[in-house]
């Protein structure tokens, strides 16, 4: 991915594709390595905006998780803003997507009866 590590880009915008592809190796046995030019920012972001969606938890404590297993995270001050707002983005959508599939279910059994 080209992402400058600069706080004014826009590095939300990557989120999605990195945590499909990610997943998609997963789901087929593989290993992922995260890695940019000094895995200090990019790559880090990346990796926390993975660990929150995925195991649902809030940017401070994927931020602490990804931490204390690579000490030597330094997220510029954009990228750790962008998490923060991510952190809002994808529980929506989480909300959202719930809220959708129970109606769906909700439909589904009134056409039963």
């Amino acid at each position: 991915l080209d992402i400058a590590d600069s706080p004014t880009e826009n590095i939300i915008k990557h989120f999605k594709k990195s945590k499909e592809f990610i997943d998609d190796c997963l789901t087929q046995g593989g290993k992922v390595l995260v890695h940019g030019n000094g895995g200090l920012s990019r790559s880090a972001a990346l990796v926390i905006a993975y660990i929150m969606e995925k195991y649902s938890l809030a940017c401070r404590e994927a931020v602490t998780y990804v931490r204390n297993r690579r000490f030597c995270i330094s997220l510029n001050d954009g990228f750790l803003n962008q998490l923060a707002e991510y952190e809002h983005i994808y529980r929506a959508q989480t909300l959202s997507n719930t809220s959708e599939a129970a109606t769906q279910s909700q439909n589904m059994l009134k056409r039963k009866r």
